[in-house]
């Protein structure tokens, strides 16, 4: 299971990355009491939900490679339909020597398939 999510982060943070794959959700949120996404719609809560990705799986998805936290920024992000959202932005990172990567863009699509259980796109 672990490394399903580090997988999913990988390509969550690919840019325009194409590849699906599946994992837990982590982040209790009202998704998972609904079981849609039409009351996960506000900018903060994907935010947190991503931001509590990152903090739990980055360093496992991009060895070498630590999440400078609360560098995650939605710049965009719009409802496509009751079970999908579309975000984008920036957010930062320090390489493997410490040099810091600021506002480095990321892409992504969250979407719902079933109880507790989200695809990123």
């Amino acid at each position: 299971m672990k490394k399903t999510k580090a997988l999913l982060l990988m390509f969550f943070l690919a840019i325009f990355s194409s590849i699906q794959v599946e994992a837990q959700q982590i982040n209790k949120t009202s998704v998972e009491e609904t079981n849609t996404l039409s009351s996960f719609v506000k900018k903060q809560d994907v935010n947190k939900f991503l931001e509590a990705f990152c903090r739990e799986y980055y360093n496992s998805c991009f060895k070498g490679r630590t999440y400078v936290q609360n560098s995650l920024s939605i710049a965009n992000f719009s409802v496509i339909d009751e079970n999908n959202i579309r975000a984008s932005g920036t957010h930062s990172y320090r390489g493997r020597f410490g040099v810091l990567y600021d506002s480095y863009d990321f892409s992504a699509i969250i979407t719902l398939v079933s109880s507790g259980i989200v695809v990123l796109k």
